[in-house]
């Protein structure tokens, strides 16, 4: 039996594009999502170019396959996609798919004498400790989870026009409540599903 073309024709797209053809879901089961910045109120108003930018991973100038930099661009067509591995919500990991679907976690640099610490995306799985907290009209905000560890260190983000060409994701010290360093602001990570 022979099939109509456009049977064919179908078939090959599914085989082709399967990301555009199946449902935003990750391995775990979860909900992929982009991450947007989105402003504190007590932000410096100056810094409004900060405002909307999405979350993506550039290569590390420490190893390119193993560290990548988290960086942010108004471009949604680079945005990383996310899923946060809630297997233990207590302690979910934040992670992306980078290169091919591998999974890329989300890391916090840890440095007891800094007021704001480096991020980074780890090969496999970064930090457990991260859990979406709900902002209301604004939505689902990236934080520590209350019940992990990380929350007693975990002060907030931010983002700063820093060494990369492009903002960089830092999080605040809880323990060192300086005021924002200049060229950064504080902002959530908002959750946009995809």
């Amino acid at each position: 039996m022979k099939l109509p073309t456009i049977l064919l024709s179908l078939s090959f797209l599914f085989l082709a594009f399967p990301q555009q053809t199946s449902t935003a879901l990750s391995k775990k089961g979860t909900q992929t999502f982009y991450l947007r910045t989105h402003l504190k109120r007590f932000s410096c108003f100056n810094y409004r170019h900060f405002n909307g930018l999405y979350l993506y991973a550039s290569p590390s100038e420490i190893s390119s396959w193993i560290w990548y930099n988290v960086l942010f661009t108004p471009n949604i067509s680079l945005a990383s996609h996310g899923f946060l591995d809630d297997t233990n919500p207590a302690n979910a990991y934040q992670n992306f798919y980078l290169h091919n679907n591998e999974t890329y976690g989300l890391g916090i640099l840890p440095d007891v004498e800094s007021g704001w610490l480096k991020t980074l995306m780890t090969i496999r799985s970064g930090m457990p400790g991260f859990a979406f907290a709900d902002m209301g009209k604004t939505g689902k905000a990236l934080v520590a989870s209350p019940k992990s560890n990380m929350a007693s260190e975990w002060g907030g983000w931010l983002i700063c026009d820093w060494s990369k060409n492009a903002p960089e994701l830092f999080a605040r010290n809880l323990g060192k409540p300086y005021p924002a360093p200049r060229g950064c602001a504080d902002v959530d990570l908002i959750q946009v599903l995809l």
